[in-house]
């Protein structure tokens, strides 16, 4: 095997959507393994990678409105990393919030518009979900800091939260799949509206999901037939 060929392999294999679903996964099932101290450098640059490969994951249509917003999301996100004040933390996860919203509704709008269920069409169903869970994980955070005790997060003897980003984080995807373990609870009527929501949408995803790459399918099916 020659090296143009192992070349084009590694292409196919480190395309934009995929490194997009390695770095999710990555932040959502391996940073956990990271020491304590690492946390907060490891949520940053994850972000700054994960919003750099959304601009690849989007159509060209989008893509210089992408890559704007990308670089302003970026210098405001690594400002708060340096500065750790309250406002910026604040302004960069709100506005990170709404561009992973744009991001998880044309991620959405691609596969609908495919024609055929390719791989890079179920990589990118499946960090559109990853995706979706970060959004709904900002949501908590953000509600978390507005209204303090709205979720039973575990507090320690000093009275800050424990590895908080990831009780969040843990909340979130276990309210999207309904799994409902009752360790982590919504206690203030707010929160409670917004578990609903949560795992509402986490059902409508996958729901919309399954059934236009089913749709997809058959009808490929049916052609070559």
């Amino acid at each position: 095997m020659d090296f143009r060929s192992l070349s084009s392999k590694a292409k196919k294999i480190f395309t934009a959507n995929a490194l997009l679903l390695l770095l999710l996964c990555f932040m959502i099932f391996g940073t956990t393994l990271l020491p304590e101290s690492w946390y907060r450098a490891a949520y940053s640059v994850l972000v700054n990678l994960i919003l750099i490969c959304v601009i690849f994951c989007l159509d060209k249509s989008h893509q210089l409105f992408s890559s704007i917003t990308v670089t302003i999301l970026i210098i405001i996100l690594n400002i708060a990393f340096f500065t750790r004040t309250q406002l910026m933390n604040g302004v960069s996860d709100s506005l990170n919030l709404l561009f992973f919203i744009f991001a998880v509704s044309r991620l959405l709008k691609q596969v609908a518009q495919s024609k055929l269920v390719t791989t890079q069409v179920i990589v990118q169903s499946v960090s559109g979900y990853l995706l979706l869970g970060l959004v709904f994980t900002m949501g908590v955070a953000r509600l978390d800091f507005l209204q303090p005790g709205a979720f039973s997060f575990p507090i320690d003897e000093q009275g800050s939260f424990q590895g908080k980003f990831y009780d969040q984080l843990y909340y979130s995807f276990i309210t999207m799949g309904t799994v409902g373990y009752g360790d982590l609870l919504p206690k203030t009527p707010v929160a409670k509206s917004f578990a609903t929501l949560i795992g509402v949408s986490g059902q409508l995803y996958v729901a919309i999901i399954i059934a236009m790459l089913v749709g997809k399918y058959s009808a490929s099916s049916g052609q070559s037939n």
